[in-house]
């Protein structure tokens, strides 16, 4: 009976040390570069985190930079959350969501509009509820189109859910 009972606590403890945690970053952890990032994987040893912008005000989680130099720019405001995509430094697509939501939306999920996750090989993933782009004329984006459309110009896989380094 022992016997039994070992391996399973055994199987249970390779079980739990082969899955990483996963983390959340604090308002409070400035994060500015991506070694800063790479830090706090290796730090807490966990495979990715996800910067919830919607519990964040007057906060930038900025130059967010993979190897292959696209870099991301995440601002939470006390009146909006802006999110720019960079390429090589040049700013390519920016996404800015009002700080008040629908009430059905409200009612309905406690998910925010944006949530960023970025696992330890560097690959950030942008989930998106439907949210409205403002017109920026310095990016020449029209007032109709949404970021979705904006990044599948970059040809992403997958405007709602890529990753760095997947362009067609």
């Amino acid at each position: 009976m022992s016997t039994k009972l070992l391996i399973i606590l055994m199987h249970l403890l390779i079980i739990i040390m082969s899955n990483r945690a996963y983390g959340y970053i604090e308002p409070s952890e400035m994060i500015r570069t991506w070694d800063d990032v790479k830090h706090l994987l290796r730090q807490r040893n966990i495979d990715y985190f996800t910067i919830n912008l919607i519990e964040i005000d007057n906060y930038c989680a900025s130059q967010i930079r993979s190897s292959d130099s696209i870099a991301l720019n995440i601002c939470r405001y006390e009146t909006a959350v802006s999110t720019t995509l960079y390429n090589n430094d040049k700013k390519i697509c920016t996404n800015n969501a009002e700080k008040e939501f629908p009430s059905s939306l409200v009612n309905n999920t406690n998910i925010p509009p944006m949530m960023t996750s970025i696992d330890v090989k560097g690959n950030i993933t942008i989930t998106y509820i439907s949210v409205p782009i403002y017109d920026n004329k310095a990016l020449e984006i029209d007032r109709n189109k949404s970021f979705q459309k904006c990044m599948q110009q970059l040809k992403w896989k997958n405007p709602y859910d890529w990753k760095n380094g997947q362009i067609e």
